[in-house]
């Protein structure tokens, strides 16, 4: 019985693990950026979703801000500083890790602003961010299925370790407390 539940295991798992899906990304264009936004992937230890932006500038500018803008109840960590200096024609790749407190659909928003002396220039590009109330984003990628699998393999296999280790250590504990209750002879 257990093999054959593990020969339908092992059939069906790789269409699942190995599922060729597209990250989620929007892209906006317009006379001063060409933007890319994208949803990389969510981590399975504490459900924070990590998120590029792709920035194509089409003016030199030495002072460009990049805010990130999330609901309150989110909680947004750039990986970048908040001004930077950039060249037209070279792309920038610029991250944030997003971690959210309750599900339901956002809207998470990345603004690009070239500070110069006599104006600015902007512009904005959003993405919808459905979480159900696992906080797990939806659609769910084939990527956070391989993570959930292993994450529950680790744990299996740290509790065999802990049973195998404490079984171990009793046996031990037991022959020398024998030893040592057994009266001298």
């Amino acid at each position: 019985m257990k093999k054959i539940f593990l020969i339908i295991a092992l059939l069906f798992l790789p269409f699942n693990l190995f599922a060729q899906e597209e990250n989620v990304s929007v892209q906006q264009n317009n006379q001063y950026f060409n933007l890319k936004l994208t949803q990389v992937s969510q981590s399975v230890f504490d459900k924070s979703i990590k998120y590029s932006l792709e920035v194509t500038p089409l003016k030199d500018s030495a002072k460009t801000q990049i805010l990130w803008e999330a609901p309150l109840s989110f909680t947004v960590t750039p990986k970048h500083k908040d001004f930077v200096s950039m060249a037209v024609g070279q792309t920038y790749i610029y991250e944030a890790i997003v971690h959210p407190t309750r599900g339901g659909v956002y809207e998470i928003t990345a603004s690009v602003t070239a500070w110069e002396y006599d104006t600015n220039y902007t512009n904005t590009v959003s993405q919808t961010l459905t979480l159900n109330d696992s906080l797990v984003s939806q659609p769910i990628s084939s990527d956070y299925q391989v993570g959930v699998i292993l994450f529950t393999v680790l744990i299996l296999l740290v509790s065999g370790l802990a049973i195998w280790g404490a079984v171990k250590l009793t046996k031990i504990i037991m022959v020398r407390t024998k030893k040592w209750l057994t009266p001298p002879s």
